[in-house]
């Protein structure tokens, strides 16, 4: 089965939901898609296809790309691209800007049109998505950062500076998860107003890389939390989604445990 990254499935529900009928695979008027395009991670530079197999009468295509900005794009057969009205979809050659690309196929006829299921490109080298977000919170509560990044093989450190440079991580009764995509901090302190969280993400699928995400900055406030005062308890979780533009991620909900 077909797993995407946790980004790549919110956008495609965030897109689904704003009406892109992505995840349809029957419109009731004579189409019906049988297979839908699956993308194969190859590393950048290297060219790729993608095929939609459907059953009806007079079908026609045409490929279309979100770029995780705007809204669906129809393709043309220029810029790398061929047989963007046809079954299938070549790439020529795939660049490290369009990893998380969705592509999909618009399948029509006389009587209507349908939609396949969007494919997103996943290239095997090493790539950072989203950079840590500068955080705030209070004495006392929980708190974490995470870095989205995507490729083959990845691994994780987490590095502080509290004032004195870079230094790794290691998980211990504060800190855990140092060498995951997600660090967090069991229990804020006064001292940590003002520390630095970074992530090295390095990989060597396509290339031995190694990438260091942009600094997020940490503020501590003493004052009491004006939820965890009205809830009587502590933030458990963040809830984040994607925005419909496909932009960075935006905060949502949190929920709170007693």
């Amino acid at each position: 089965m077909k797993k995407y990254s946790t980004i790549s499935c919110l956008a495609i529900i965030c897109l689904s939901l704003l009406g892109f009928n992505g995840l349809c695979q029957s419109n009731g008027l004579g189409i019906e898609i049988q297979q839908q395009p699956v993308f194969t991670p190859v590393c950048a530079g290297e060219g790729s296809s993608l095929k939609v197999q459907a059953s009806g009468s007079g079908l026609s295509y045409q490929w279309q790309v979100f770029k995780r900005t705007g809204y669906f794009e129809d393709l043309t057969n220029a810029q790398g691209y061929s047989g963007a009205q046809t079954a299938q979809l070549h790439i020529a050659s795939l660049s490290k800007s369009m990893n998380q690309y969705l592509y999909r196929c618009k399948i029509s006829h006389g009587a209507g049109e349908l939609y396949s299921e969007p494919a997103v490109t996943e290239l095997k080298n090493a790539l950072i998505n989203f950079h840590p977000a500068n955080g705030t919170g209070y004495v006392g509560d929980y708190h974490s950062f995470e870095v989205y990044a995507s490729g083959a093989g990845l691994k994780f450190q987490w590095q502080v500076n509290t004032g004195a440079g870079f230094a790794n991580m290691v998980d211990d009764s504060t800190y855990t998860g140092c060498k995951t995509s997600i660090l967090s901090i069991s229990k804020l302190v006064k001292k940590m107003d003002g520390y630095q969280f970074r992530c090295i993400v390095s990989g060597k699928a396509c290339e031995v890389v190694t990438l260091v995400s942009d600094p997020a900055t940490l503020t501590v406030s003493t004052e009491i939390n004006p939820m965890k005062s009205m809830m009587g308890g502590n933030p458990s979780n963040v809830i984040w989604y994607i925005n419909g533009t496909g932009g960075t991620p935006t905060f949502l909900a949190t929920q709170w445990s007693m």
